[in-house]
């Protein structure tokens, strides 16, 4: 599936324990037609959450929160907090790279005065 805003959408996937089917449908009910959320799938037998979002519109650490609202918790696992925390710094990446202004417009420099 193609988005139309694709370099503003990050994908994750969370690994939540606890979470049982009618906890997972809640949080299904009430994150699917969230202004941001492009794609989510739960599989609530394995435990995990998929979610693409724009990180421009939604955060990861808003997703993180609507879990715990849902009394789900995070893996806390070493590999998972790593995951977590690479997840983290890719949604800011992707802000920063929209953000960013470029300071050249890919001209060749100019030659300096005096020099030839």
């Amino acid at each position: 599936m193609a988005y139309a805003r694709s370099a503003c959408v990050a994908k994750v996937t969370l690994r939540v324990v606890g979470m049982t089917q009618s906890t997972a449908g809640d949080f299904f009910q009430r994150w699917r037609h969230r202004e941001g959320i492009e794609f989510l799938q739960i599989e609530w037998k394995k435990q995990r959450i998929l979610v693409h979002y724009d990180a421009l519109l939604i955060s990861l650490t808003d997703i993180l929160s609507g879990l715990q609202k849902a009394n789900m918790s995070l893996n806390r696992g070493i590999f998972y907090r790593w995951r977590l925390h690479l997840a983290k710094q890719v949604e800011q990446n992707i802000r920063d790279n929209l953000n960013h202004i470029p300071h050249c417009c890919g001209k060749a420099p100019r030659p300096i005065q005096g020099k030839k």
